[in-house]
């Protein structure tokens, strides 16, 4: 089952839109345009990374030496004075079916997004409610509906510019060899929905072509038909992902599909962040399975015309 012939798990989005005090939202507020960011929490307090092209750092009335150059594309850090944010991040990433967007910056502001299931909008009310509850945060919620995470995606595309990798490594290399073998038979796809700071342990909707047995590691998804969670533990997956973390590549949307006893992982990356991640894919095939057993299918702008072979 490729991507677009899903019938997909998530029907609702929810945008929060921040009021923080940021030096780089306001300068970014004069350009006009949405910027990618990475939030982060440390022991000495909670930063965020912002993500340019080089060409705008001479329009910006900051201090030059703070920027960081990471391979073709600059960085700059600050200190938020808000601590929950984070907090609240982890909170909606563990309820099911549940998958935080990269938060971004746009007029001024901090937006963080998350897409979902209508089941669990309680859930995500009850996330949401103690972030409310500080005075002059935030500013808007928008909860509306949405047809699938491509919809969200192309939006995202014409904003913030996305670049399509994907890559397989063999089913062999994971300890799961009977999930997988399930995956392949069943003609199935999977999203993981609990990526962020995650472990090697990985909780994943999965669509079905026909129904699977159901278990201990099986469980219905309420409402949606040959739909399950299931938890598949990949060390290599974990390791790319934390890999990516730490360098401000927060790949909140990660597809699995099962093909000749191989993991086809479809990702989608901020365009400027691409080629860093691909280098972090093969180092880290290396260090994991001591082989380089990554093979890059895809490497793309996102468009129109891709989305018929995803």
């Amino acid at each position: 089952m490729l991507i677009h012939e899903s019938p997909g798990i998530i029907d609702t989005e929810c945008i929060l839109e921040l009021n923080i005090k940021s030096l780089m939202a306001e300068n970014l507020k004069i350009i006009g345009k949405t910027f990618t960011v990475f939030v982060k929490k440390e022991s000495d307090g909670v930063f965020m990374q912002t993500f340019m092209d080089p060409s705008l750092k001479e329009k910006l009335m900051l201090n030059s030496d703070a920027f960081q150059n990471i391979s073709g594309y600059l960085s700059y850090t600050e200190k938020l004075e808000n601590t929950v944010i984070p907090e609240f991040m982890k909170a909606l990433v563990k309820i099911k079916t549940a998958m935080l967007h990269q938060p971004y910056l746009k007029d001024g502001k901090l937006y963080i997004s998350v897409s979902y299931r209508h089941n669990f909008s309680k859930d995500i009310s009850d996330a949401i409610l103690p972030m409310t509850a500080i005075p002059g945060l935030v500013t808007n919620v928008d909860i509306h509906p949405v047809s699938s995470t491509l919809e969200i995606l192309q939006r995202r595309n014409k904003e913030r510019p996305v670049t399509v990798v994907r890559f397989s490594v063999s089913g062999g290399a994971h300890t799961d060899r009977k999930l997988i073998s399930m995956m392949e038979e069943s003609d199935s796809l999977g999203r993981v929905v609990n990526d962020f700071g995650s472990g090697d342990r990985f909780h994943i909707a999965l669509l079905t072509r026909k129904p699977l047995p159901l278990n201990g590691s099986t469980e219905v998804i309420p409402d949606k038909e040959f739909g399950y969670w299931i938890n598949l533990t990949s060390p290599l997956l974990g390791r790319i992902l934390r890999k990516a973390n730490s360098r401000g590549i927060y790949l909140d949307i990660t597809f699995i599909r099962i093909e000749h006893n191989r993991i086809i992982f479809t990702q989608f990356v901020p365009r400027l962040m691409a080629m860093n991640y691909i280098k972090i894919l093969y180092s880290t095939s290396m260090e994991e399975i001591k082989r380089n057993d990554v093979a890059i299918e895809l490497v793309s702008d996102l468009s129109d015309n891709i989305l018929q072979y995803i």
